[in-house]
């Protein structure tokens, strides 16, 4: 559900970007490429890195597979 609602927020930044360029006379493309970017880099793959993260500092502590998988947020699964 967090997904869906991120998705949609993301293409409702991406289309207010695209207004905004057209209206300043700005690189339409441009702008509206780099939002999408940015808004799927943060919803896809900063948590990818965030779990690789608390996967290596778990694993540099000693901990268990089992309190690993523990330590992840269920969002980010």
């Amino acid at each position: 559900m967090l997904n869906i609602i991120g998705f949609a927020l993301l293409i409702v930044v991406t289309v207010f970007a695209y207004k905004t360029a057209k209206e300043y006379e700005r690189s339409i493309i441009g702008w509206t490429v780099i939002t999408f970017v940015v808004g799927i880099s943060i919803q896809i793959v900063l948590p990818i890195f965030i779990v690789i993260l608390i996967v290596i500092t778990r694993k540099l502590s000693g901990s268990s597979m089992e309190q690993q998988w523990e330590a992840i947020p269920i969002v980010t699964i």
